[in-house]
């Protein structure tokens, strides 16, 4: 379910890598392995795996939340990638409660 989120991600990090702003890069790392941190402390005893990937997936989503916040001067996707971000998501979650 997280990557939908890693294109936009990988994106982000360019844009701080291109606009010289490491530290920008640095802030939603570090946001993204505190929330990692403390979602798989919570999850991973009681859901095993699928509390791992959850985990990974609020850690993706809040590190690339952190770089669109810190970023946004110089990095602002378009609506539509957004919604197709959100919807490739959704698709994605649909096949998995689908199929198991």
């Amino acid at each position: 379910l997280g990557l939908p989120l890693t294109a936009l991600l990988w994106a982000g990090n360019v844009t701080a890598t291109a606009s010289g702003r490491g530290r920008a890069k640095f802030s939603g790392s570090l946001a993204g392995l505190v929330v990692f941190g403390a979602a798989s402390a919570g999850l991973v005893p009681g859901w095993g795996a699928a509390g791992a990937a959850a985990a990974l997936v609020l850690a993706v989503a809040v590190n690339t939340a952190a770089l669109l916040v810190i970023l946004r001067r110089d990095f602002s996707p378009r609506r539509t990638e957004l919604l197709g971000v959100g919807l490739a998501g959704l698709f994605a979650l649909a096949v998995i409660l689908a199929v198991g």
